[in-house]
């Protein structure tokens, strides 16, 4: 939070910081982020926490701090989540997840680097996006995934930052310190269009 409202446009009224948040906590502020989005927002939600990966059922799920250890009591499920960013009016929505098992979201990968669109037809498209630190893994909990997440939004110097920019340069670090391979994708069947989440830094 501090390093969104620091050095890129967030404003401090519109960040919302749960900390050890309740499946109930999460669930309300989705359901109020509803209500007040409009087309002309974007919209950035951040997980920090535990997750797993139903292997039988293929189904994803965070763990909240009211979940249960081997119940499905209080487990906020992945589809919960994609059904919320299909349904949300936002023009942009980026989910970034640094949880064990995050990478079931996805439908797919990123474009290769090379594809990059230009920025402003990259902001014009809608896009439903998710960035996780692994895919269905296990992740350590001193996240190297976060710590090069921020450093680097902390080092960019470019007004305009497409996110899977972002992406193609976190994976390296993340692959050589921590062993695992972070994702980049479209949500399932959340409208995407093929844009990109931007983050617009400050003029300082």
């Amino acid at each position: 939070a501090g390093v969104l409202t620091g050095f890129y446009t967030f404003d401090k009224k519109d960040v919302l910081l749960l900390e050890n948040p309740t499946n109930g906590k999460i669930t309300k502020t989705l359901d109020s982020l509803e209500i007040i989005i409009t087309p002309k927002d974007n919209l950035l939600i951040f997980y920090a926490g535990h997750g797993n990966w139903d292997e039988k059922r293929s189904i994803g799920y965070w763990l909240p701090s009211d979940a249960a250890a081997r119940t499905y009591d209080n487990c906020l499920m992945n589809s919960r989540i994609t059904t919320f960013v299909s349904e949300s009016k936002a023009r942009h929505t980026l989910v970034i997840a640094d949880a064990c098992f995050g990478g079931s979201i996805f439908r797919t990968r990123a474009l290769p680097p090379e594809e990059v669109k230009s920025i402003s037809e990259m902001y014009l498209k809608t896009s439903k996006k998710a960035m996780t630190s692994g895919d269905l893994m296990e992740v350590p909990d001193e996240s190297v995934f976060v710590k090069t997440f921020l450093d680097l939004l902390t080092a960019n110097k470019e007004n305009y930052l497409p996110t899977e920019k972002l992406f193609f340069n976190i994976k390296p670090s993340v692959v050589k310190e921590a062993d695992l391979i972070p994702q980049f994708g479209t949500i399932k069947n959340a409208g995407d269009q093929g844009g990109d989440f931007i983050f617009f830094r400050k003029n300082n």
